[in-house]
């Protein structure tokens, strides 16, 4: 399960992310990426508390997930789904947070993915992720250009 720092719960959060983000398909999900308004921005003194060495830590990734019934139309296949996903990301928790520090992810399921297995999403999901870091990069490098310009 993922910790509740790193949670996307907000309906706004998913359509800003959808929306503004950019994005990296495959035939097993589509992967949407946003920075944070503003990513070095530092969480509130309520998360803070929770580290022990008492650091301040930039704002975590947030992921949600988003499987259609229309996609995967069973709620065994749904819930499997997202089960393989969400840990997929648990476990590159650590790099997400150093890439991307407060930047929001979204993934939605597609039908593909139905009955696959762990090690094929995990390719999949690595290279969507590192498609996604290079375009949001490029994404920020354009947008510093024209603010400057």
């Amino acid at each position: 399960m993922l910790p509740r720092e790193n949670r996307m719960v907000d309906a706004e959060d998913f359509l800003a992310t959808l929306k503004g983000g950019v994005k990296s398909a495959n035939r097993f999900f589509v992967l949407a990426v946003a920075a944070s308004a503003s990513a070095n921005e530092l969480v509130e003194s309520e998360a803070a508390i929770l580290h022990l060495d008492g650091a301040e830590r930039p704002k975590p990734v947030k992921v949600g997930f988003i499987v259609a019934k229309k996609q995967l139309p069973h709620a065994v296949d749904r819930n499997r789904a997202k089960r393989q996903l969400r840990h997929l990301i648990y476990t590159r928790l650590d790099e997400l947070n150093e890439v991307l520090p407060g930047a929001h992810v979204v993934i939605r399921i597609l039908a593909a993915s139905k009955g696959e297995s762990s090690e094929t999403l995990a390719k999949y999901l690595d290279k969507s992720l590192a498609k996604a870091v290079s375009r949001l990069a490029e994404k920020q490098k354009a947008t510093e250009g024209t603010i400057l310009d």
